[in-house]
């Protein structure tokens, strides 16, 4: 999507005070790769202006070698980190938390709760 095109369909509810984040949900098979980060980076560029939200459904963003780097983009990026609680037992589950971001929200959509709260993890 290029920012002509996503400018109309957002815009309105920037302007009308109703939209705070804009959110992204890299599927499982965009990976921690060249490939992968240059996705993320194009998206990035096609938001900027809007407060962006990225969550990684593939393992691999969070691996040892690649969980720095990925904080990295993201602090870089001044992208949200968005962390599904979600069984730890499957074979690519992301790891809850991995870092210090500048802050974390909880939502608790049965409840129309917010928490905000550190995140306790690697730097």
């Amino acid at each position: 999507m290029d920012r002509a095109a996503r400018s109309p369909a957002i815009e309105p509810l920037r302007a009308a005070g109703k939209l705070g984040v804009v959110h992204f949900q890299f599927a499982p098979w965009v990976v921690s790769n060249p490939d992968g980060r240059a996705h993320v980076d194009h998206c990035a560029d096609q938001m900027e202006g809007f407060t962006v939200a990225a969550e990684f459904r593939h393992r691999s963003w969070f691996s040892e070698a690649a969980a720095a780097g990925t904080l990295q983009i993201e602090r870089s990026r001044h992208l949200v980190n968005v962390i599904v609680d979600e069984p730890q037992d499957s074979g690519n589950s992301v790891p809850r938390c991995m870092g210090r971001p500048r802050y974390r929200a909880s939502a608790r959509p049965e409840s129309g709760d917010v928490e905000r709260q550190g995140c306790q993890g690697r730097e």
